[in-house]
Formats: structure tokens, sequence, C-alpha cells
């Protein structure tokens, strides 16, 4: 038996997020933000902050869903979204295709190539937790910096617009030569709270990256429970199929435009623990690196298992269930979505009724919560992937006390939630409490399909092994030494340079007054006054040129 001490955590009173990279020389800023601690001064688990992060989660995978069925599924078998999806993944199958001929498919390589792609992330952290992961971009010409939440878990870019009432930092639509508006309206709905704005397209700044034209949300209104994030806004990263606005997103727009060499079909994201930086349980530190169109090799050990993406709206693939002490318990298989916008974890109700009955667990009501001894019954905790599994630091997954009455129960991070993907299925969200365990890879191509590979993260703690049983999944996995892109078998035989070719850049979500319009309805900032909408709510309509008409996602 393994008796877990939980330290009296101290908490300041308020927190200066300190500087960190800036995508351009000499900016930086400084905001004073406080988000809700994850537990108390006593030690306690805030429970607000749980129903918050909850909130955030079940309320972005329920508007992704409903996004991909109408941006990819009903009415649109042959929409230009789908067509832009498969072209941009064309194009990722040729990046692999052409690193495996070069030899440049190994990280080491790619890193040492890469000249750019690095973005530093700070880390949040509260109650001795780490809270959230953002980092910096920068918006329009000349650009403007801003905060952002790097998300795999969503797939559109939004920043404060000019009249928000945001105390975060707003964007100035004057001060952006390269600026376009469009009366498209756009939302989202967190819970109780909704953020909403409209669609706007200008040049963004990232990771050393120009992506000119970029669709985003400029949002005038931003739901309670965003506004007390750290963060002045959110990048997307998922695929684009779940975006409301069925624009592509940032790195999608890299893969089309061609701004990416050979090998560098994915993102790496390594995320540190602030308990291994500081002894302050409150505050700001360095938090690790996203790393757009790379994979970092000196942030990780031994090789990179890569599971096959199961449904391409978010990075979901197959777990083969949760180990305690090396064992996988029977009963917590599920498909997990990869979320990097995600504090905690969350796994369907059956699977968590099967893990705590291993613990001892006590359930807590209907909000997803177990309790359990806080003097842990077990040894380590795992989630595994392709039969391996990657090792979670106790000190992580126990999340403090339940109540203030008593030190012998306690709630770890890991709830009990059923969420549903795009097809109707039980997905779990496995968010930073497992990634900052792994070094991450979200890859558009791996042995030709997208793919998420993980690597145990030289800060992790621990380590990874082989399952000792494993529970059935119809989806394989890949191992490889080093990092992507090196195996000797190549699935690239019916691929076609000519299509490649082909495919244009310009090839991008346009926003129209009216869906059956073939005319941007984006207009520099200085004609914005000229445009007068349609009747109606203004709606997105994708289109690959003038004449093509796409898919539509009311706002």
């Amino acid at each position: 038996m393994l008796s877990l001490s939980l330290p009296l955590l101290v908490a300041s009173a308020s927190v200066a997020l300190a500087s960190h990279a800036q995508p351009g020389p000499g900016l930086h800023h400084f905001h004073h933000k406080r988000m809700l601690d994850i537990s108390g001064l006593d030690g306690v688990v805030n429970h607000d902050f749980l129903s918050n992060d909850l909130t955030r989660s079940s309320s972005k995978y329920a508007k992704g869903s409903k996004n991909y069925k109408i941006n990819f599924e009903s009415l649109h078998g042959n929409s230009t979204v789908r067509k832009r999806h498969e072209s941009v993944l064309e194009v990722a199958r040729e990046l692999e295709r052409r690193g495996l001929v070069e030899g440049e498919g190994e990280g080491e390589g790619l890193v040492k190539r890469a000249q750019k792609g690095s973005v530093e992330l700070t880390d949040y952290f509260s109650g001795g937790h780490d809270a959230m992961y953002y980092g910096s971009i920068g918006v329009g010409t000349p650009f403007q910096s801003f905060d952002i939440d790097f998300d795999t878990g969503s797939a559109d870019l939004w920043i404060p617009s000019p009249t928000s009432t945001s105390k975060h930092t707003h964007f100035s639509t004057s001060d952006s030569s390269s600026m376009e508006t469009s009366t498209a309206a756009w939302d989202i709905t967190y819970g109780t709270g909704t953020s909403r704005g409209y669609l706007a397209r200008d040049t963004i700044q990232l990771g050393g990256y120009s992506i000119p034209k970029q669709i985003f949300a400029l949002a005038d209104q931003t739901a309670a429970v965003i506004e007390a994030l750290p963060c002045d806004g959110l990048m997307g990263l998922g695929f684009s199929t779940i975006a409301t606005s069925g624009a592509p997103t940032p790195f999608e727009n890299l893969i089309s435009q061609g701004q990416l060499g050979a090998g560098q079909q994915m993102v790496g994201v390594y995320l540190q623990r602030a308990s291994d930086l500081t002894s302050k349980s409150s505050g700001t530190v360095g938090g690790g690196e996203l790393c757009v169109g790379c994979v970092n090799s000196a942030r990780y050990t031994g090789e990179v298992t890569y599971t096959p993406v199961s449904t391409q709206g978010y990075w979901e693939i197959p777990s083969d269930g949760i180990a305690i002490d090396g064992t996988i318990v029977p009963g917590t298989s599920f498909k997990a979505a990869i979320d990097t916008g995600t504090t905690l974890i969350y796994i369907p109700r059956t699977a968590a009724k099967a893990l705590y009955a291993k613990l001892g667990g006590t359930e807590k009501g209907s909000s997803g919560e177990w309790t359990v001894p806080c003097a842990a019954t077990f040894s380590s905790i795992a989630l595994s992937f392709g039969g391996r599994q990657f090792e979670v630091p106790l000190k992580d997954v126990f999340l403090g006390y339940a109540s203030s009455s008593s030190t012998d129960k306690c709630i770890l991070g890991i709830f009990g939630i059923d969420q549903y993907d795009a097809e109707g299925n039980t997905v779990a969200i496995v968010g930073d409490l497992f990634l900052k365990a792994v070094y991450s890879i979200f890859s558009y191509s791996q042995n030709g399909s997208p793919a998420v590979g993980f690597a145990t993260s030289i800060t992790s703690g621990v380590s990874s092994t082989t399952s000792t049983t494993s529970s059935s999944s119809s989806s394989s996995s890949s191992s490889v030494s080093g990092s992507p892109g090196t195996n000797s078998s190549s699935p690239f035989a019916s691929s076609s340079s000519s299509s490649i070719a082909n495919y244009l850049p310009t090839a991008v979500a346009q926003v129209t007054i009216d869906p059956v319009a073939s005319a941007s309805a984006y207009v520099p900032v200085e004609q914005t006054s000229s445009v007068v909408a349609g009747k109606g709510a203004a709606k997105v309509a994708v289109s690959a040129d003038a004449g093509d008409v796409g898919g539509q996602v009311a706002g």
C-alpha cells in the first residue's frame, strides 16, 4: 500500500502572468488575470473549477459534433468542406512520402532542419496543479499579440473584437492594413454562457509562419466560463470538419498553402509540469512547447507509438483501457479524444464504474466525481494506447481532499461522464492531466492516415510499458524509433503528385451573406460600413472558388 500525502496548498490572492516568447522580436505584454484554483488553501478540491472545466468540455464537444454533421455529413456528401479536407490530407500524405524519400522523416533530422515552428508555452498553475497551457500568436499587419489556448479539441480561432466586453486584450481592426471583415455571425455556447461575434479574415503569425487570409472570429461577447481563463482567445487544432465557421484551421492552411516541407505534416506538443520548476503553488512558469510542423526529439525518450485516428473530427483514437499497477482493468477500454484544451480526464460512465470498483471508489452524485481513499491502495495508474501503457504520476492524478471535514477521501482527476463524438459514440476526453506525462504528436499523415503519436516525456517522472493484458480493438498502431515517418514500407503507391500540384492555396473557406451567393462578403475594414446584411442570420458558405458553393454552418 502506498500512502500518498497531499500537502496543504498555498494560493496567492492574485497572479501576475509572466511574459513569454512573442511571435516577433521586442514585443512583450503583461496581463493580470485570474482563473479559479483547482484546490484551495486547505487542499480541498474547488468544485467550481471542476464544474467550469466540465462545462467547457461538454459544451465544446456537443457543438463540435453538431458542426461535423452539418459540415461533413448532412446533405453535403460532395461538399467543398469534404473536398477541401480530403485535399489537405492528400497534401499531408505527399509531405510524408517526400519525408521518407528524402530521409528527413526522423524527428532529430526534422528539428535540425526546421528553421521555425516553435511556440513557447506558459503554464498557469493553481492549487499546486497545472490548470492551463497557452502561447502567443500575432494577428494583423503589423501584428498584434494575443495569448492563446492551443486546443486540439476544437477547430475555430477567435479573439476579442474591438468592442468586446472582455477584460482581455482586444484586437484593433483599424490598426491592421490587411484586415477584412464580414457580416457572418459566429457563436459558441459554453453551458449557460455564449461567446458570440462575427467572422473576419487577416494574416496570422504562428511560430514564425505567416498565414495570410486566415478566417477567424472576433468575439463581441465572451462567455463567463471563458472570460475566467488566463488567455485572450483560442486556436483550434482539431480537424476543420468540426469548425463552427466551416473554415480551415491555421495549420491546415499551412499545409494547403505549401508552407511546410517534407515530413512536416504534424504538430508536436510538450507540456511541462510547474512543480518541476518552482516550489510555489500558484502562478505562471514556462510551460513547454508547441512545435508547428515539427517534432522536438529532445523532449521525449524512447519510441513514438502511433494510433490511427478513427473519426476525423477530433483527434480521436482507441484506448486499450486504464491500467492499475501494470494491468488493464477490464471494462475500461474506450475511444478517446486527445484534447490539449481540457485540463482533466473524462471517461464514459461504464468505464469509470469499472475503474473505481477496482480502486474502492465511491460515486459522488451525478457530476461524474468519485472519491477514493487518500492513502492510495495502488502504486501506479496508466492509460494504454496501441498496447503500450503510459503512466501518469500519482501526484498529478490526486487533485485534493473531497471535503474540508475529512482528510480520508480524495478526488482523482478522472471523471465519469458520457460525452459523444461526431458519430454519436461515447468518447473519453483525455486532457492535460495525461498529456504532460507524454510527448504528443498530431500528424495529418502517418502511414498515409491521420494519427496521434505518444512517447514518454523527458519530464514525465514515470515510464511506459507494454500492456500485460489488452482490450479488443479494431485499430492498429505502430511504434517508430526516434519519431515519425521511418517505416520502410510506403503506403503511397496510388498518390498522385499531379493532383497535389493542382491543389491551390486559394481553396479556402469564403464567407458570404447569402449561402447561395458566389462572391465573398469580406471587405477591407474601411469599407465595412457599405456592407448590408441580407435577411435573416448570416451564415457561412464554404467555397473553393467564385463558382463553387459548399456547406453552410449557422453561426
